[in-house]
């Protein structure tokens, strides 16, 4: 799986609390018995584990934060749609070209100039096997682990080589709402440099689209301003168009039908006075 990272450097999440070792996920280990057989240990992943994992770890999320990453994964996606050598991921195990570094899963990145057709079914991403440049990476924080991608995370990206990063840093109120704060960091010889808030939001030129807060979502716009909505959303949207087509079908249908009764109805009151009249 590559060379791994080692730690040299304290993390700035606190380890997982005494009444709960599975706080931060678990990964399946392969062990030995008394009789040479193999067996599996649950082994609890920690504030280390989360920022460099292996494959096949157990990550703890939330709802939230998932909602958020697949929306980011599905707009981009159709940002590249017909682009030769670039490819869109999320939540997926990224080796950098830099091995000291060892691996990183960031919640959505995106690279460019894949030299050859990408595996679906690697657990790892090798970024010099594939020569690929990484274009963008945005981190969506959640309450446990946020301060990795805070602090740590915006050091070993740089190394990495990542010219945008961008946090989607998720806050919780005290009424018990929530709102996101958006950070975001370009590439300088000297190191990241903070991208000044704008109202817009972050703009990510090689995708065309501004990355934006919106209370406790992440939200997407094009060039031109206009809202990229959830594909939940434009599914719904879709149905709802579909059902408003088809009742008004249902509703003309209903009314030829009741003209053509009228009009049946009115022939034969004419053919019975004609009838009458004989």
């Amino acid at each position: 799986m590559g060379t791994e990272a080692t730690p040299t450097r304290p993390i700035t999440s606190p380890p997982a609390p005494a009444d709960d070792p599975y706080f931060y996920g678990w990964r399946m280990v392969p062990r030995l018995d008394e009789r040479n057989r193999q067996t599996w240990e649950k082994v609890p992943l920690t504030p280390w584990d989360v920022l460099h994992p292996e494959e096949e770890d157990f990550i703890v999320n939330n709802d939230a934060h998932d909602r958020d990453i697949h929306y980011l994964k599905v707009v981009f996606e159709e940002r590249v749609a017909g682009r030769a050598g670039v490819k869109v991921l999320c939540d997926h195990r990224v080796l950098w070209e830099n091995a000291a570094l060892g691996a990183h899963g960031p919640d959505v990145v995106v690279f460019e100039n894949l030299n050859k057709p990408w595996n679906a079914r690697r657990g790892t991403f090798s970024v010099k096997e594939m020569d690929a440049r990484p274009l963008v990476i945005i981190e969506v924080t959640s309450p446990s682990t946020r301060y990795i991608d805070l602090d740590d995370k915006v050091e070993d990206y740089y190394k990495a080589g990542v010219p945008l990063y961008i946090i989607a840093d998720r806050r919780e109120t005290n009424d018990g709402g929530a709102f996101i704060r958006l950070l975001g960091y370009r590439t300088t010889p000297e190191g990241y440099v903070r991208i000044p808030e704008d109202a817009k939001g972050v703009w990510i030129e090689a995708l065309k689209v501004w990355i934006q807060a919106e209370g406790d979502r992440v939200v997407c716009a094009d060039e031109h301003g206009n809202s990229i909505p959830d594909l939940r959303e434009r599914l719904d949207a879709e149905r709802q168009r579909a059902e408003t087509a088809e009742a008004a079908r249902n509703a003309e249908k209903q009314r030829a039908d009741a003209a053509e009764q009228k009009l049946k109805e009115m022939e034969a009151e004419l053919k019975r006075l004609r009838d009458e009249t004989n």
